[in-house]
């Protein structure tokens, strides 16, 4: 018997071919498989899809099914980002699908991408959810800073950084992104001395609307944690009190005692409104 198959094979297409040869008998025909997948009389190769990556910075991406795949096959996709980056979503061919796998159909090339960005962590869920060791990517504006150290806020609450480099590296309404391990200061926030601090060319974001203050809010949020109180913007009147090399301020109403980091020229026993 005469038997013979003709198949096209896109040149672009990695196919590995087998089978098993004609023996002479009519009952047993001359297989062929395509990547392990066996040919029948009607199947072409037109069924066959072809699966391929396309890398992206600070991700890696992977599927379980790639290049020349059976038409029809289900592909999952998994995408493993670099620390302080995340995957937003994932593209075959440019458009974002929903979850991690699609459906290959026939005769068509998959390329599968994704969208990958910074995951900044918001100060307010640093604070919230701090544990011993957090290590997180931060962006804020700097609203005030000291020689070793500066409040940020980032529109969700405000948190200090302690480095030693702040008098020389930032200005306040610097936008910041800072990156590194956190850690408490009588319950509030920071970030440590070994975190990493860059300025970035953007605008800063305002500040909260102010709030007056007496002696009871100061109580409450000297004996409470940042997690209860956050970091507010404020204003309250006090009297100036020079301590040898401490500024202080005595608020009526309260025992506690304010102590400012000021270059400001102010006299000792004076009444003044602080912000």
């Amino acid at each position: 018997y005469n038997y013979s198959r003709i198949y096209y094979i896109e040149s672009s297409r990695d196919v590995s071919l087998g089978g098993e040869s004609y023996d002479g008998e009519a009952s047993k025909l001359p297989t062929l498989n395509v990547n392990g997948v066996n040919i029948s009389d009607d199947t072409y190769l037109t069924d066959y899809s072809y699966v391929s990556v396309t890398g992206v910075d600070h991700a890696v991406i992977s599927v379980d099914k790639e290049k020349t795949i059976l038409g029809g096959s289900e592909v999952t996709v998994n995408v493993t980002t670099d620390k302080y980056y995340k995957s937003t979503s994932i593209l075959v061919n440019g458009s974002p699908i929903v979850g991690n796998t699609f459906i290959a159909s026939g005769h068509k090339k998959y390329v599968v991408s994704a969208l990958v960005e910074k995951d900044y962590t918001s100060i307010e869920d640093v604070v919230s959810n701090y544990a011993s060791g957090m290590d997180v990517l931060v962006k804020a504006t700097v609203v005030q800073k000291n020689s070793k150290s500066a409040v940020i806020y980032d529109g969700t609450d405000s948190m200090l950084i302690y480095s030693s480099n702040i008098a020389s590296t930032l200005s306040v309404n610097d936008v910041i992104e800072v990156k590194g391990t956190v850690s408490t200061y009588k319950d509030y926030v920071q970030f440590e001395n070994s975190a990493t601090i860059e300025v970035l060319d953007e605008t800063p974001i305002s500040l909260p609307a102010i709030q007056s203050v007496d002696g009871t809010f100061i109580d409450s949020f000297t004996s409470g944690k940042q997690s209860e109180n956050g970091m507010p913007y404020v204003e309250f009147v006090g009297t100036f009190v020079k301590s040898g090399n401490y500024n202080n301020v005595n608020v009526d109403g309260t025992s506690s005692i304010i102590s400012l980091n000021t270059n400001l020229t102010l006299t000792s026993g004076e009444k003044y409104t602080f912000k």
